[in-house]
């Protein structure tokens, strides 16, 4: 610590010489002259530090003592900041650095968003930009509080957000809301039905009366469990006293059956480029672009456009919002073109086998059969597939008392 004090300070290094340079530490000491860095180069030569201010008056001193003092260097920022006394421009613009450093570094320069799985963050940013988070704008502005409020209510898949500014950059955190569960109402009668027709493979009844059995065939709609169960009489009396109703829980996997088609132009247009290529820069600041071209109208009929941007980032990893975009136009036209029969093929093939599985809920695909056929410069596949998959679903019923 003593050692910054002396460099704001500022200190001179001297070389005493003469007969007594010992009664010159002497009266340093009487004078209350602070000095450090003593070093005896020989019984009549010493050097030392003193401090800028007390460096005037040490000439004086050391005739007292038949000594000659010569200053060997001077140390520290008044002496650094006196060779630019002179150089006004030079001054200010450091000043105008500083207070450009000051002033700037309270301006939001990136936003970034974290935690988020489902909800973009280009929604979150859109509400942020209107809720005044946004690049360029001046972070003490930021009401942290409102801005948590408003997006809350804005976004409600969203159950936690914080918002903190350090510097130029503000850190947005977000916990998006767990969905509840669908809870299963088991007070409510109901019956599971078929939701798709199958030979029955398993058969797995939770509650209620089931009414099919393995290896039957069912229907869309067929009943499958019963929400309505007889209620048994005593074994000495027998027979059924009563129902009651109940809401019938259960799986019930069947094996199902689908056919697929798909089909598609063998004859079709491709693209011939006619060498023709336009390139266009873009300055993009925030929200604000700044072209470097007259015009936005296009002459070419049909073209490709390709754009890519980027973006400048500094040393230590933070990204500015400022970027370089640069659009290319492609003129090309469109001539006849022939689609190769086995990528057609393998295309739908992907596609249909894509949908089957999206078809197959809570199931497997036991086996799958494709057969191609080309008429007229159209190539048709179709997918036969066969699965076994689970086909009941909860129906409400109206008790026969209600409904009456």
């Amino acid at each position: 610590m003593q050692r910054i004090i002396h460099m704001l300070r500022g200190k001179v290094r001297l070389e005493i010489e003469g007969a007594f340079p010992e009664r010159f530490l002497n009266l340093l000491a009487q004078h209350g002259v602070a000095f450090w860095g003593l070093e005896w180069r020989s019984p009549l030569c010493l050097r030392l530090y003193v401090a800028r201010a007390d460096a005037k008056g040490t000439a004086a001193l050391a005739e007292r003592a038949m000594c000659t003092s010569r200053v060997l260097g001077r140390q520290g920022l008044p002496f650094l900041l006196a060779r630019f006394r002179r150089r006004y421009a030079l001054i200010f613009g450091l000043l105008l650095s500083l207070a450009a450093v000051l002033v700037l570094s309270r301006f939001v320069l990136e936003v970034t968003i974290e935690g988020n799985e489902t909800v973009p963050s280009a929604q979150i940013r859109a509400v942020l930009s209107e809720l005044g988070v946004r690049p360029f704008v001046w972070g003490p502005s930021i009401d942290s509080g409102q801005v948590e409020q408003e997006l809350l209510l804005r976004i409600p898949e969203l159950g936690w957000f914080a918002v903190n500014v350090n510097g130029c950059r503000a850190e947005v955190s977000v916990r998006e809301r767990e969905k509840k569960p669908d809870l299963i109402d088991e007070k409510t009668p109901a019956n599971v039905v078929a939701e798709k027709g199958g030979i029955v493979t398993r058969l797995e009844v939770l509650e209620g009366a089931a009414q099919i059995e393995r290896g039957d065939t069912v229907a869309p709609g067929d009943l499958l469990i019963s929400g309505v169960d007889d209620l048994e009489a005593p074994p000495a009396q027998g027979g059924i006293v009563g129902v009651r109703y109940v809401h019938a829980m259960g799986r019930v996997y069947a094996r199902t059956w689908y056919t697929l088609s798909a089909a598609t132009p063998l004859d079709a247009f491709g693209k011939s480029y006619t060498g023709a290529e336009r390139t266009r820069r873009s300055l993009i600041l925030g929200n604000k672009q700044i072209n470097f071209y007259l015009g936005a109208g296009i002459s070419y009929g049909k073209y490709d456009k390709i754009e890519k941007t980027k973006t400048l980032v500094l040393p230590g990893g933070m990204t500015l919002p400022v970027s370089l975009l640069e659009t290319t136009l492609t003129e090309y036209e469109t001539v006849p073109a022939q689609v190769a029969r086995a990528s057609a093929e393998a295309y739908l093939r992907r596609a249909l086998e894509e949908e089957l599985r999206a078809r197959v809920g809570e199931g497997e695909i036991l086996r799958m059969s494709v057969t191609v056929s080309e008429q007229d410069g159209v190539l048709t596949v179709t997918l036969l597939g066969e699965c076994e998959e689970q086909i009941g679903a909860a129906r409400a019923l109206v008790p026969e008392e209600e409904a009456s």
